[in-house]
C-alpha cells in the first residue's frame, strides 16, 4: 500500500478502507492555536492513478460527490493533487457501515429491528432524492456504501459508479457495478438505467435489514427470470408492501422517486408509532456494537458469500 504520511497540508493518521482500485485514509489538517480538522481522503491505488481513463473517472467521482450538500450525503471538502495523483478530501464519518451492522447481527442470527431498518433506509432515500434532483444516479447503493455515524445519521458514500445525466459525455464508458446482489434487473442486464434503479437498490438494502439477506441471495433463484417479487410474509403491516413495490422487476412499477419511498416508510412508521430518526438509531447501534470497536467504513464481502444458504433469524427489540 503506497500510503504517504502527509498529503499536502494534511497529516495522515490511519487507513480506513481499501479496495481493488482505491483506498481511504483518515487525515488531520493542523492549524495555529491548536486548530485541528479531521477529514477522510480517497485516492486511486498504485499505477491506476497514472492511467488516464481511471484518473478521469476518479475526477468524475469527485465532481459527483461535490455536487450536492445534504445531511445524508457525505460532504466533499475539495480535490487536491499530490505526487501526480488526485486526492478527494471529504468529511470524516466515524461509525459503521450498514454492511458491518448486518454482519454483526448475523453473528448471533439476528436481523435488524424494524423501526431502525425503516429509519436507516428512509434517511438514505432522502439523500438519494437529493442526488437525483441534481441529475446524479448513484448506481451502486448497497450496505457497503451507506455509513451510519455514531450519532445515528446516515451518509451515502462512494460515487465511483455514479452517472451524471447533465454531464454524461464526460464519462465515455459506464462504470461497472461492483455488487450485483443489490442491482436492479435493468442494471444487471446492462440496459439503460434511471432513478428507479437506485430505488430498487434501497429496497434490496431494506430487504436485507428486515429479512437477513438481499433478495437475489435469499433463496428464490427464479425470482429474476420470472419477474416475481420475493415474498415478505411476517413483516409488520405495510412494510412488506413497501419492500415489494421497491423491488418490482419492471422499473415503471416501482416508486416514482426516492422521495416517494421515503414517504411510504414515514407512513409505515406513523402506522406503528415508530420514530425514524437518529435518536432511534444511535442507542441501537451502541447496544449492537457494544463489544466491537469502530469498524472501517467499507467492509467488503467476498463474492463467494453471495447466494449463501439463508439461516433463520431471530429478532430483538430495538
Amino acid at each position: 500500500m503506497d500510503r504517504p504520511e502527509r498529503i499536502g497540508p494534511y497529516r495522515v493518521t490511519e487507513l480506513l478502507a481499501h479496495g481493488n482500485s482505491s483506498y481511504v485514509v483518515a487525515a488531520v489538517l493542523d492549524g495555529p492555536a491548536g486548530y485541528s480538522q479531521p477529514v477522510a481522503m480517497k485516492t486511486l491505488r498504485g499505477a491506476l492513478a497514472r492511467i488516464p481513463a481511471h484518473a478521469r473517472d476518479f475526477v468524475f467521482e469527485a465532481r459527483a460527490t461535490a455536487c450536492v450538500y445534504h445531511p445524508h450525503v457525505v460532504q466533499a471538502h475539495g480535490l487536491i493533487e499530490e505526487r501526480d495523483r488526485a486526492f478527494l478530501v471529504m468529511e470524516l464519518v466515524r461509525g459503521w457501515s450498514v454492511r458491518a451492522l448486518c454482519a454483526t447481527l448475523a453473528l448471533t442470527r439476528r436481523c435488524c429491528a424494524y423501526q431502525v431498518a425503516v429509519a436507516l433506509v428512509r434517511d438514505a432515500a432522502l439523500g438519494t432524492h437529493a442526488l437525483h434532483d441534481v441529475g446524479v444516479l448513484h448506481r451502486a447503493l448497497s450496505p457497503d456504501n451507506l455509513l451510519i455515524a455514531a450519532s445515528g445519521h446516515v451518509k451515502i458514500i462512494d460515487f465511483g459508479a455514479a452517472s451524471w445525466e447533465l454531464l454524461e459525455r464526460v464519462r465515455p464508458r459506464p462504470a461497472p457495478i461492483a455488487d450485483t446482489a443489490y442491482a436492479a434487473p435493468e442494471a444487471s442486464l446492462g440496459l439503460r438505467v434511471d432513478r428507479p434503479c437506485d430505488v430498487y437498490s434501497l429496497g434490496a438494502v431494506l430487504h436485507e435489514l428486515c429479512l437477513g439477506a438481499p433478495p437475489a441471495a435469499a433463496g428464490w433463484p427464479n425470482w429474476r427470470g420470472a419477474g416475481v417479487a420475493p415474498p415478505t410474509e411476517g413483516l409488520p403491516d405495510g412494510l412488506g408492501a413497501v419492500i415489494e413495490r421497491a423491488l418490482r422487476y419492471n422499473a415503471g412499477e416501482r416508486f416514482a422517486s426516492a422521495a416517494d419511498l421515503a414517504q411510504a416508510l414515514d407512513d409505515v412508521a406513523a402506522r406503528h408509532m415508530w420514530r425514524p430518526s437518529p435518536s432511534t438509531i444511535a442507542p441501537y447501534l451502541t447496544r449492537t456494537f457494544a463489544t466491537r470497536t469502530m469498524a472501517p467504513p467499507l467492509v467488503r464481502r467476498p463474492p463467494s458469500e453471495v447466494g449463501r444458504t439463508r439461516v433463520r433469524l431471530r429478532r430483538t427489540a430495538p
